[in-house]
């Protein structure tokens, strides 16, 4: 792992001494209670953090925590709140991913294999945000890259802004939509992307 991207921190828990890059968890649940857990990697070792307990590294992990989608742009964090937990996944480290015919999706958590069995209506936005990252991330990486969007205006036969698909995501440079500045002052205001 490349070291400008690494979070160390340092703590004691249950009698031993531990030096642990946050970058690395996979992880982190946190229940009613406010406690915070989260596995070492590539291992079954739990650490559970209360705040009273301590306190310091627990703060060092909640600031993780709230931080990490503007620090680690690589990974794919998600909050899903599940079983009377908050979880903070990074689901790019989720290695298997199962639907049942009820649409049922399931993915087991790395490092401690508990399963989480998501129902597209029980728990409708943790399923959307799993079933995104499939979608967009898994299986069709390339319909939603910006490349592919400049690609597919391109190559198509017809470059009018009226002809061109509403479900490209990203802002579309106007030279490709192959209006000059002056074609698109003559009310074609509504090419504009929203983001």
């Amino acid at each position: 792992m490349d070291r400008s991207v690494s979070h160390w921190i340092q703590f004691s828990y249950e009698r031993q001494d531990y030096l642990v890059d946050l970058t690395s968890i996979r992880f982190f649940a946190r229940d009613a209670s406010q406690r915070i857990s989260f596995w070492l990697p590539d291992s079954a070792m739990p650490i559970v953090l209360m705040p009273h307990d301590h306190p310091d590294t627990y703060r060092q992990v909640l600031t993780f925590i709230d931080h990490r989608l503007d620090v680690y742009p690589n990974a794919y964090w998600v909050k899903l709140i599940y079983d009377r937990r908050d979880y903070f996944i990074n689901l790019s480290a989720v290695r298997a991913f199962a639907r049942q015919a009820s649409g049922r999706l399931t993915f087991w958590l790395p490092d401690n294999g508990q399963d989480i069995v998501l129902h597209p209506v029980v728990n409708a936005e943790a399923y959307q945000l799993v079933n995104d990252y499939i979608n967009k991330v898994i299986l069709h990486p390339m319909m939603h890259s910006p490349e592919d969007v400049v690609d597919r205006l391109v190559n198509s036969s017809d470059h009018s802004p009226g002809n061109i698909p509403e479900n490209i995501p990203g802002n579309i440079p106007e030279n490709i939509l192959g209006n000059s500045k002056d074609e698109s002052d003559h009310g074609n205001s509504n090419h504009e992307n929203s983001n």
